[in-house]
């Protein structure tokens, strides 16, 4: 990947905030983002690594800023990650750290030493960045280190999608075995997420008496024929739906209420029917929207009968009057051919 190629990735990153309540350090190599020295030479100062109670890290030259986080507000001090240069010097760039976001608990720290980076990642305009303290120079990402130079050492970035957090290691050791760490968390949830899937099909294949055409879990594309289908929410609405409009009443649930967001999209070349998707439950029972809750969802979200042209995804929601206590629930995905319909099945869940 090439240098900016790498920067347009991260700034894909820096867009996506959704801290997981549940953090699970599942980190992405960045690669090589500077150099620094490993041994104090005159005109370098130490980069200290802390851990902050947040449970983010902060890197930082000034001794004030570490005396402050780690006495008052119980950082613990990780060590050094280099020296780097307070001033520059031939051959050095500055390494920039810039913060992340307005809410103090969602405030991450970037840093970089890539001009077109720093200046990227400052233009975005969905979310708030400023630079954030702390000069000091250092050698830039392509820095040619002679082989028998072993007193320059690089800096690796990392990236946790769990909680968006911007890690940097000079240790290949602690990289190694980060990146190691999360690929055993990755193979462990996509075996569950397998499991989850073979569970459905086992749904399925009590339903129907065959397996699915293909089975999924909510979040995920799957493909049924030649329709696309995506669970994005689920939601469990109880027994009675509100209504401020005088002509249309209170809607009320013989069981309970639930709502199923989904994105649809025709992968084939003409156009193709959509109809309510149903629903099923470990019982092998099926259920088909609620007509009475059809008027709560709002016009433009609303799935009647539908014509799906090709390659123009839709957002409908579709709600449902099910048993209180129904569980193992899948929404039956099915595409539309006449004679030779598919069908599959989505995990919603719940």
């Amino acid at each position: 990947m090439t240098t900016y190629r790498m920067a347009l990735w991260i700034l894909t990153i820096v867009a996506s905030w959704c801290v997981a309540p549940c953090v699970r350090a599942d980190f992405q190599s960045l690669g090589v983002k500077f150099y620094v020295l490993k041994s104090q030479k005159p005109g370098t100062v130490p980069l200290r690594r802390l851990l902050l109670s947040s449970g983010m890290h902060c890197y930082t030259t000034d001794d004030r800023e570490v005396e402050r986080l780690t006495a008052r507000e119980g950082a613990r001090d990780e060590g050094l990650l280099g020296y780097v240069y307070s001033e520059a010097i031939p051959g050095t760039v500055r390494l920039y750290r810039l913060r992340l976001g307005a809410e103090k608990a969602d405030i991450r720290h970037f840093y970089t030493a890539f001009e077109p980076e720093k200046r990227d990642v400052i233009r975005r305009r969905d979310l708030p960045v400023r630079l954030h303290g702390m000069t000091c120079y250092v050698y830039p990402h392509d820095f040619s280190v002679e082989p028998d130079n072993t007193d320059i050492v690089a800096v690796h970035g990392l990236y946790n999608p769990n909680n968006n957090e911007f890690f940097y290691t000079s240790s290949t050791d602690e990289r190694d075995a980060l990146l190691a760490k999360a690929q055993r968390q990755r193979e462990e949830a996509e075996r569950l997420r397998q499991q989850q899937r073979d569970e459905l099909a086992a749904r399925f294949m009590k339903l129907r008496g065959v397996a699915p055409f293909a089975a999924g879990l909510r979040e995920e594309a799957v493909l049924v024929g030649n329709i696309e289908w995506t669970v994005l929410r689920v939601q469990r609405l109880g027994n009675t739906l509100k209504n401020e409009n005088e002509f249309i009443g209170d809607a009320v649930a013989g069981g309970e209420f639930i709502s199923v967001e989904f994105r649809v999209e025709n992968k084939g070349k003409s156009p193709e029917t959509l109809l309510a998707p149903r629903l099923f439950d470990a019982d092998g029972r099926e259920f088909a929207r609620s007509t009475e809750a059809d008027w709560h969802v709002p016009a433009q979200s609303r799935l009647l009968l539908e014509t799906l042209n090709p390659n123009v995804p839709v957002t409908r929601e579709v709600i449902y009057d099910i048993p209180a206590g129904a569980v193992g629930l899948g929404l039956l995905a099915e595409d539309s051919e006449f004679l030779n319909s598919s069908e599959g099945a989505i995990d919603l869940g719940l």
